[in-house]
């Protein structure tokens, strides 16, 4: 598994964690809000060709994708990707009450 911005999985994967894809397109399809309005109001039903539901799990090639904590926190950060550190130099300054998060941050190591 591979966590970026989103999960990513093979199938396999997904068995290991005791569900199937079906099981998992099942609680990731939700009804289109455009859908419901359309039904609703009554407007553009007949010109506009729009979805019932939209289905959060998509097939890359021989992987899943899934919303990025959809199984829980990762157990290990192996595939976990934090992104990269970066070095740049500017010239914003923070006032007063600005100040204490950044140094509360900087403490607790973030």
């Amino acid at each position: 598994m591979e966590y970026c911005s989103n999960l990513l999985a093979t199938e396999r994967e997904i068995i290991e964690h005791g569900t199937s894809v079906e099981e998992i397109s099942e609680t990731l399809t939700l009804p289109n809000p455009r859908y419901q309005n359309i039904v609703r109001f009554g407007k553009g039903r007949f010109y506009s060709k729009v979805d019932p539901t939209i289905c959060y799990l998509r097939k890359e090639g021989d992987r899943y994708v899934l919303p990025r904590y959809y199984f829980g926190q990762p157990k290990s950060t192996d595939g976990l990707v934090m992104g990269r550190r970066t070095s740049f130099n500017h010239r914003i300054t923070l006032r007063d009450y600005q100040t204490t998060t950044p140094r509360c941050m900087i403490r607790r190591g973030f």
